[in-house]
């Protein structure tokens, strides 16, 4: 599995496919980043939102977590010469990081199945502060007949273009509840399609 050959035309695809409302979501909880605030940013693709964030918080530290080289580059160039960022290019499970405030997780869980996904709750969950939180965004399952046409073919595209291996998408909320994380605020895009989530510690 790998975005490296898609890295600099995946903006422009999901921009696409979906307007703007990908770039929206990811950031539609940032005002809830504290100040000074040590962020690690997992799945951050081509560093948009790292920009925003940056932007909008001068005081905050950010470790950027990704696995493709491509979409890393495309982040550096991104934010230009802001020290504040310092990109790892490896899978979140041979990062050894830990002590965050804030953990934002962007697009990423999708790819994965719930076995796997309960795996890596468990791994980044323990790089989180007690009282730190949890800002995922991601697609969501609905009951609407063509938000579920979206995914599949949203699936069959990356498994031939970036040979992800899961068909469909997990139901995420459950998995953070059985992680002993509990949703204190969520923002939906696209009837639901679409949602921003805020988890701090049970």
């Amino acid at each position: 599995m790998g975005f490296n050959g898609i890295a600099k035309y995946y903006s422009n695809l999901s921009r696409f496919v979906f307007g703007s409302t990908l770039e929206t979501a990811k950031v539609a909880l940032f005002n809830k980043i504290p100040e000074h605030a040590k962020v690690l940013i997992i799945g951050g693709g081509s560093g948009v939102s790292l920009k925003h964030l940056l932007s909008a918080n001068s005081s905050i530290e950010v470790d950027f977590v990704e696995s493709s080289f491509e979409m890393i580059k495309l982040a550096k160039t991104e934010i230009g010469n802001d020290k504040r960022a310092n990109f790892i290019c490896k899978t979140i499970e041979t990062f050894d990081g830990a002590g965050y405030d804030v953990i934002i997780t962007e697009f990423f869980f999708d790819l994965f199945k719930k076995q796997k996904i309960e795996n890596l709750v468990s791994t980044i969950a323990l790089k989180l502060n007690i009282n730190g939180c949890w800002i995922d965004t991601d697609f969501r399952i609905t009951k609407l007949g063509y938000h579920g046409l979206v995914l599949k073919a949203m699936y069959m595209f990356f498994k031939i273009i970036a040979q992800i291996e899961v068909g469909k998408l997990v139901e995420f909320i459950p998995v953070m509840k059985e992680a002993n994380f509990k949703l204190k605020k969520r923002i939906v895009f696209k009837r639901g399609l679409i949602a921003s989530c805020l988890f701090v510690r049970s």
